[in-house]
C-alpha cells in the first residue's frame, strides 16, 4: 500500500531556526497517510480513514492510482500489471485515462491528476492544520524515472490543490511491491489449480484481500523463518485458502528479483567509484527483508544500518530542500547531484476550462474529514451535475 506523508517547517523569528516536524494525528490514524481515496454516500474520504472501510466499497475505493498520473494509453502496460492496479478506467478519444466511480447517485469520470489532486488537498489541509498558518510552498518528491510529462502532471495536481510554489524532489525507488506481488502471483496460482473451477471468477475484493494478506505474510517472514500460515475464509465464492510459506520458499520465488537488486548495487557501487564506504544505511518498506539485507552486506562487505522510519528519509529530505532555498532558515547548504532534467514544457492534461470546473468542483466539496451536512449536500449535487454534464459534453 502506498503511503503519503508530509513535515511541517516551521521559522523561528528569534533564533532563525529551523524546527521540523510530523504530526501526531491525523482523523483516527498517523502519519504517514495511506494513498487511498473513497468515494460513498455523497462523501469522499481521503487517507486511512478511506482504507478503513475499502472492503465494503471497493470498487469506489482508488488505490495505486499514481502509476496512472501523467501517462498516456502507449505506455500504460506496465503500470497496470499490479494486483492492486486500478482496473475500472478508460480511455479518451485523446488517448488519456479517465477512472470511473459511483458518487453522488451516479456514474463519475476522474482523471488521475484529478485524483491526486484530492490526495495533494489533503495533505495540504493537514500541514495548514497543525502548522496553523497557510500552506503555499511545498517541496514534493517524485520518483527517478518519471519523465517530464508525469512530473508535469503533478505539478499540475499540485496546481489544482491550491499550492502556487512547487519544487520537485527526485527520490529513488527499488520496486518493494514486487515481492508482494511474487507471492500474491504463487498463491493464486496454487487456489486457481486446487479450484479450477473459480479461475475467471476474481473479483476486485478477491484479489485486495490477498494481496493484504501477502503483505502481512511478507512482513511476518522477516521476523520468523519457519513456515507460516496464510488463511483467507471464502477467498472466491464459498472457497478458502489454506497455505503456507517459509522464508527459504519466498527467497527462491524472488531469486530473480534478488539478483536484479544486486545489479544495481554494483552497478552503482562501479559508476561511483568510490574506494571506501563508512557506512550503508538502508530505507524503505523494503528494508525489512532479510533477503535484501545480505545482499547489501555481501555487495558493501559491512553491515547495513536501519536507523530511521522507512517513510522518513524523503520526506526529510524534502523538508531539508525547502529549507536550503528559504533565507529564513539557518542551515547548511548540502550539495545536491541530480542528473535528471527539470520539467521545461509541463505537459497539460486539462484546458483552462477544465481546469476552472475542477477547481470549482473541488471548492463545492466538504473537506473528507467533516461530516457533510443536508445543504452541502445538496449543493454539492448540483455543482456535481454541471461538471459531469461538462465532462460529457451535455447541455
Amino acid at each position: 500500500m502506498e503511503t503519503t506523508c508530509f513535515k511541517v517547517l516551521r521559522c523561528s523569528e528569534i533564533f532563525s531556526s529551523l524546527q521540523c516536524f510530523a504530526p501526531e494525528k491525523e482523523d483516527a490514524s498517523i502519519n504517514p497517510n495511506a494513498s487511498c481515496i473513497e468515494f460513498a454516500d455523497g462523501m469522499r474520504l481521503v487517507g486511512s480513514l478511506a482504507l478503513a472501510q475499502m472492503e465494503g466499497n471497493i470498487e469506489n475505493t482508488l488505490t495505486n492510482f499514481l502509476p496512472l498520473v501523467g501517462r498516456h494509453t502507449s505506455d500504460l502496460k506496465s503500470s497496470t500489471d499490479g494486483a492492486d492496479s486500478v482496473s475500472n478506467w478508460e480511455v479518451t478519444p485523446d488517448g488519456h485515462v479517465r477512472i470511473q466511480v459511483d458518487y453522488l447517485g451516479h456514474k463519475i469520470h476522474f482523471y488521475p491528476e484529478h485524483i491526486l489532486t484530492m490526495l495533494v488537498k489533503k495533505l495540504r489541509d493537514m500541514a495548514q492544520s497543525n502548522l496553523g498558518d497557510e500552506v503555499r510552498s511545498v517541496v514534493l518528491n517524485v520518483p527517478i524515472f518519471c519523465d517530464e510529462y508525469e512530473r508535469g502532471a503533478l505539478l499540475e495536481a499540485a496546481s489544482l490543490a491550491g499550492l502556487d510554489n512547487v519544487e520537485l524532489l527526485n527520490e529513488t525507488t527499488a520496486g518493494g511491491r514486487n515481492f508482494d506481488y511474487l507471492i500474491f502471483d504463487y498463491l493464486k496460482k496454487k487456489f486457481d489449480e486446487q479450484y479450477r473451477t473459480v479461475k475467471d471468477d476474481w473479483s476486485t475484493l478477491s484479489k485486495y484481500r490477498l494481496l493484504s494478506e501477502c503483505r502481512n505474510l511478507k512482513e511476518r517472514m522477516s521476523v520468523n523463518s519457519d513456515p507460516l500460515p496464510i488463511h483467507i475464509d471464502y477467498l472466491v465464492e464459498n472457497y478458502n485458502l489454506d497455505e503456507t510459506m517459509g522464508r527459504r520458499e519466498f527467497e527462491d520465488l524472488s531469486a530473480d528479483l534478488l539478483k536484479q537488486f544486486r545489479t544495481v548495487l554494483e552497478d552503482c557501487l562501479e559508476r561511483a567509484n568510490v574506494r571506501r564506504i563508512d557506512s550503508v544505511e538502508m530505507v524503505g518498506g523494503g528494508m525489512r527483508v532479510p533477503a535484501l539485507k545480505a545482499v547489501v552486506k555481501d555487495v558493501f562487505k559491512q553491515e547495513c544500518r536501519i536507523s530511521l522510519r522507512p517513510e522518513n528519509p524523503v520526506v526529510r529530505g524534502c523538508t531539508l530542500k525547502h529549507a536550503m532555498s528559504k533565507a529564513c532558515y539557518a542551515i547548511k547548504q548540502l550539495q545536491v547531484v541530480d542528473n535528471t532534467s527539470e520539467v521545461k514544457t509541463p505537459r497539460s492534461t486539462f484546458t483552462a476550462a477544465e481546469m476552472n470546473w475542477i477547481r470549482d468542483f473541488e471548492a463545492s466539496l466538504q473537506s473528507s474529514s467533516s461530516y457533510q451536512w443536508v445543504n452541502q449536500r445538496l449543493c454539492a449535487h448540483n455543482r456535481y451535475h454541471k461538471y459531469y454534464n461538462f465532462v460529457n459534453g451535455s447541455d
